[in-house]
């Protein structure tokens, strides 16, 4: 005798997910504490804790991460608040090595280039005109350089 297919109840995917009708299945352990889960998601994203490794360390499923994000607007925002503590701390830091007492050359034209938009360009100017020659200085590749392969 042929089963007969269930058949799937359709989701109204019209509703934002907080009014959806909830699944069966075992109880997400963000309810059982909410605060904790804001807070200690914060200091993750802060210290630049992945999403996939916050999933393992509290034995969760990534997609769960993003289910909350997508339903818990508080947690959203706690990530978020993280991720810009995380974004602030690296650039005070570079700032710093770039112009401590310890200065970093790498770092300062790094710098140069993505903050001030500078870039790698030189002008000779020829004498007696007023016309500049512009020279763009564009790295040579290594002549036997194995990532281009046989030659």
């Amino acid at each position: 005798m042929k089963k007969k297919k269930e058949k799937k109840e359709k989701i109204d995917r019209s509703l934002p997910p907080s009014q959806m009708k909830p699944k069966m299945g075992r109880p997400s352990i963000y309810e059982e504490s909410p605060t904790y889960f804001d807070r200690e998601g914060e200091k993750l994203a802060t210290l630049g804790v992945s999403q996939r490794d916050m999933a393992w360390y509290w034995g969760i499923s990534e997609d769960s991460i993003t289910r909350w994000k997508e339903i818990h607007s508080t947690f959203a925002e706690a990530l978020k608040k993280g991720e810009s503590s995380k974004r602030i701390s690296l650039l005070t830091a570079m700032y710093q090595s770039a112009i401590g007492p310890k200065k970093s050359a790498a770092l300062q034209i790094f710098l140069a280039k993505n903050w001030l938009g500078m870039k790698d360009v030189n002008e000779l100017g020829l004498v007696g005109t007023d016309n500049p020659v512009r020279l763009t200085i564009i790295p040579a590749k290594k002549r036997n350089d194995p990532a281009d392969g046989p030659k």
